[in-house]
């Protein structure tokens, strides 16, 4: 075992040498054999490599012990607690880690000023005695008397008890960084971002807040206001430090989102010229590709970025929505469930349950949609999901199985709780009541819908039941965009319900909030078809191919 911090710090050095080689196993045993668990040279940076080590190896419940480690050793260690969110640890643990941490700190400056304060008294005194000494040499054994009766004491100093918080409001960023992760409800987007607001007034223009920030409002799938406050941010943080390349893929995607070729591009190459190692850079090309409609090279991009670095989860969901798109869904269901397996969460659960449906697997999807639900029970795009995988599902003979459809409007309606606002659920229940000629639902469903947007007013829904696109994110549409998808889908079931002079009225609404929908054209088109004399069906059909 190892008896000296200098060996303890040789040891760390040759498991980084293994670990650099690809020995990932071979490091993390020499560590736990020769440091372990209670010897006192085990520090910091020897839990934190064994946190990774054991995360690249795949033991999680290791890397989450060796990373509550380190955070009871330095309780600021930021990267510590964001691995254990990102690994699922309880919030209580890591909580309790980061104020014995504190404890441990506060303990360790109490003994170094006592420590000190006995240095400082004993060398005062012995200036004393070789002054008096000098004055008068017979005071030399009355002093050395003193000295003996009254030993000098420890000088310990006063705190107030706020001190054991520490030198940072370590629980606000604690309980940011774990609502962050889990903004499954509106209220818990708000709470997380309230917090971060709360940490950016009391450190202005700190890089770390405004990216954490950043992330999280990029993370709100439909809230159209949060797409351009997350925008903002990102702009911000470039404008501070270049240099910055955390998140900058997150940023990349809203760059694509927007057909921003220029900006995309330029983006790309500060990435890659900052550091080329970084998954970011190669993300970020991946996604310029992409937006050129290159697919051979946005994968071959997004592959060496996944190369960098195997737990960027981003890059796996990005990988998936790409082979989704290119029509690869059995290929996209390895790349989805690879990120799930690095960071759970909503996004990689929709990845995995469209992929399983593009790929006719129902069983699959059904199965996924359920663990999707019991990650987030309120979360309103999980239960979505549930509601899309029971309606593709087809009817089976066996009693146990029956009722899919029943079973899907229930989640789709359930989400429409969670969410009134969600416009995926509301047009999937819709596409349901269609397929069973229940036109006065789809109205009375669609009317609600747009009476929900216009109480929101034209700033944009901040629900969380967005739509899905290949960017890897969950995209959302401004109020007047959601208005006239809303309208369009109305006047479709008017036509099919052969109420033309209704349908007419929503299509001239549709086009009057936006020209450009080919939606609404398209639909325009064949209502005025069909009113000239041609066949409904025919012209349904024709409009659906």
């Amino acid at each position: 075992r190892t008896t000296s911090a200098a060996e303890a710090n040789l040891r760390l050095k040759e498991a980084r040498s293994l670990s650099s080689l690809g020995n990932v196993v071979e490091a993390a045993t020499l560590l736990e054999t020769y440091v372990p668990r209670g010897n006192p040279h085990r520090r910091f940076g020897i839990c934190m490599e064994l946190g990774s080590l054991y995360l690249a190896s795949g033991h999680n419940k290791s890397a989450m012990r060796s990373f509550i480690e380190a955070l009871e050793k330095n309780p600021y260690a930021l990267e510590a607690v964001e691995r254990l969110v990102l690994l699922g640890a309880e919030r209580s643990d890591v909580m309790r880690a980061a104020m014995e941490g504190v404890r441990q700190s506060y303990l360790r400056q109490l003994g170094d000023g006592s420590t000190k304060s006995q240095q400082q008294q004993q060398q005062q005194q012995q200036e004393q005695q070789s002054s008096h000494s000098r004055m008068n040499p017979t005071t030399i054994r009355i002093d050395k008397e003193n000295l003996n009766n009254h030993p000098p004491t420890s000088v310990v100093p006063t705190t107030s008890a706020s001190s054991t918080n520490g030198l940072l409001p370590i629980q606000d960023i604690i309980t940011a960084h774990f609502a962050s992760h889990k903004n499954y409800s509106r209220s818990s987007y708000n709470t997380a971002l309230s917090t971060w607001h709360k940490l950016d007034s009391l450190y202005p223009n700190n890089l770390h807040i405004l990216i954490k920030t950043a992330i999280l409002q990029w993370n709100q799938p439909s809230s159209h206001n949060s797409a351009i406050a997350a925008e903002q941010t990102f702009a911000k943080i470039r404008s501070m430090d270049s240099y910055i390349v955390e998140g900058m893929d997150q940023y990349a995607s809203l760059l694509e989102k927007q057909c921003n070729l220029s900006e995309l591009g330029r983006l790309s190459q500060e990435l890659l010229e900052i550091d080329d190692t970084r998954p970011e850079a190669w993300t970020c090309l991946a996604l310029y590709h992409m937006a050129r409609k290159d697919t051979e090279k946005a994968i071959a991009f997004v592959e060496k970025g996944i190369a960098c670095d195997p737990q960027h989860a981003y890059a796996h969901k990005l990988l998936g929505y790409i082979l989704l798109a290119d029509q690869r869904p059995e290929h996209a269901v390895v790349s989805f469930f690879r990120a799930n397996e690095v960071c759970r969460d909503v996004a990689s659960y929709d990845g995995l349950v469209v992929s399983y449906l593009a790929a006719n697997r129902y069983k699959e999807a059904v199965c996924t949609a359920k663990q999707a639900i019991a990650f987030a029970p309120r979360d309103p795009r999980a239960m979505t999901l549930v509601g899309l995988a029971w309606a593709r599902a087809p009817s089976s003979p066996h009693r146990e199985e029956k009722g899919g459809k029943d079973r899907a409007k229930r989640a789709l309606k359930k989400a429409l709780v969670l969410d009134p606002m969600a416009l995926r659920p509301r047009m999937a229940l819709v596409e349901l009541l269609l397929a069973e000629e229940n036109y006065d639902s789809c109205i009375e469903l669609l009317k609600h819908g747009i009476g929900e947007v216009g109480q929101g007013g034209l700033g944009g829904g901040a629900g969380v039941g967005g739509e899905s696109n290949f960017i890897g994110v969950s995209f959302s549409y401004h109020a007047q965009g959601r208005l006239v998808i809303l309208h369009t889908k109305l006047a479709d079931v008017h036509t099919r319900n052969k109420n033309y002079g209704d349908a007419l009225s929503c299509y001239h609404t549709a086009l009057s909030m936006d020209a450009q929908s080919m939606e609404a054209q398209q639909g325009m088109e064949r209502l005025e078809k069909i009113m000239r004399g041609g066949d409904l069906n025919e012209t349904t059909e024709n409009g659906d191919d």
